[in-house]
């Protein structure tokens, strides 16, 4: 899909590529099976969500052994001769947010074209995809 989007008073053109959500299914599918298998059956240690798994249990394991009474994070270094503070920031003059001119009419649309592939009972949409 490609799209342009006005930012100010620059035009940017912006091109937006999405997997499909078969795609993404297939995708978090490998990695639950990948992991499973390694908890299961040892299978699988070099998998890409192995071994991130083990990254993060290892960071979390060293964040526990650390002084929890640092707020600042690990490549954080302040001055020791500076002053720090800190203030309350008040919102309260924002613009109100404003969604794309279009986007009220593709939800509309893409919850019915949902819900025509998927009916249930309900009327909601069943996102269950044990039928493919």
């Amino acid at each position: 899909m490609h799209q342009k989007r006005n930012f100010g008073t620059a035009s940017f053109s912006i091109i937006i590529i999405r997997p499909t959500f078969k795609e993404l299914y297939n995708e978090l599918w490998k990695y639950y099976k990948d992991y499973k298998d390694y908890l299961e059956y040892g299978k699988n240690k070099d998998s890409e969500i192995v071994i991130q798994i083990k990254k993060a249990e290892e960071f979390s394991a060293n964040q526990e052994s650390t002084d929890t009474t640092t707020t600042t994070p690990l490549n954080y270094q302040t001055h020791p001769q500076a002053i720090y503070t800190s203030r309350l920031l008040y919102y309260s003059n924002l613009p109100k947010p404003k969604n794309e001119e279009n986007f009220e009419r593709e939800l509309e649309e893409l919850t019915e074209s949902m819900s025509n592939l998927c009916p249930s009972d309900s009327g909601q949409v069943d996102l269950n995809m044990s039928n493919f």
